[in-house]
């Protein structure tokens, strides 16, 4: 799915002619690589609010600053697009547990960085999360099996075979991750006391399974995304019957 830009190549909001606008009923997931945006850093720092800027001040390592720089800049222009409003105008505040959103706003989003791989999730008026990962091997895998997962997860683990098995820990990893982000607990919370599984059939997505709630109450979907085959990642929502949209995207759609 392409993007066009209203004025190509004078750093104007991103409009994407082939997609419907952000609504309740859809989960937007915007994908893009870290590499081509690290050429324009000196026009993304342009666009940071000063509290942005100061926190960039106080990184040390160059990759993390970097990463960090690149991260917020990309998030502005991709909400920026929604307010109707230029990148650096978007205000975004910080809730007691951290995690980031948008004042006098529907809209909800979040972001993930693994190497190279950004994605970030938008929706109105749903806690949503997100999460991407690379893989890679693992050499101490049933310990962190064993430390980090529910039981259930355990036992489905149990059954992939040897040759999949570092694939689908990712997988249920980012599931479970999507869904702290989600909730705005993160890792304050412990990984095994809730479970995700892949849904029977249905290997797109995953059914959680929470102590804390019931149910009658569980709206919440976990989706597997199918990004590139290095990586694994995962979108949870808390809302039935989302409709994804993936669209791919590149400073050449905004500059």
């Amino acid at each position: 799915m392409g993007l066009q830009s209203q004025h190509p190549g004078k750093g104007t909001l991103i409009t994407n002619t082939l997609s419907p606008s952000l609504s309740e009923d859809i989960l937007q997931i915007w994908i893009t690589r870290f590499t081509p945006w690290k050429l324009h850093t000196a026009e993304l720092e342009k666009l940071l609010a000063p509290d942005e800027k100061k926190r960039l001040e106080k990184l040390i390592v160059e990759n993390r600053r970097q990463d960090y720089l690149v991260s917020r800049g990309i998030l502005r222009i991709i909400l920026a697009q929604h307010l109707n409003t230029n990148p650096g105008a978007v205000k975004i505040n910080i809730a007691a547990n951290g995690k980031p959103y948008l004042p006098d706003s529907e809209i909800q989003f979040n972001i993930s960085h693994s190497e190279d791989l950004f994605l970030c999730s938008l929706t109105l008026g749903s806690q949503i999360g997100i999460d991407g990962q690379q893989v890679y091997p693992i050499a101490n895998m049933q310990t962190l099996i064993k430390n980090y997962f529910h039981t259930e997860e355990q036992g489905y683990l149990a059954s992939i075979k040897e040759d999949l098995l570092t694939e689908e820990f990712f997988s249920l990893w980012t599931a479970k991750e999507a869904y702290l982000k989600a909730t705005g607990e993160g890792f304050q919370r412990a990984s095994t006391s809730f479970s995700v599984s892949p849904r029977n059939n249905q290997l797109n997505s995953f059914v959680l399974r929470d102590p804390r709630i019931s149910p009658a109450d569980n709206f919440w979907e976990i989706h597997r995304l199918n990004i590139d085959p290095a990586y694994k990642a995962a979108a949870a929502v808390e809302r039935k019957n989302s409709r994804i949209l993936q669209i791919p995207f590149s400073p050449a759609d905004y500059y």
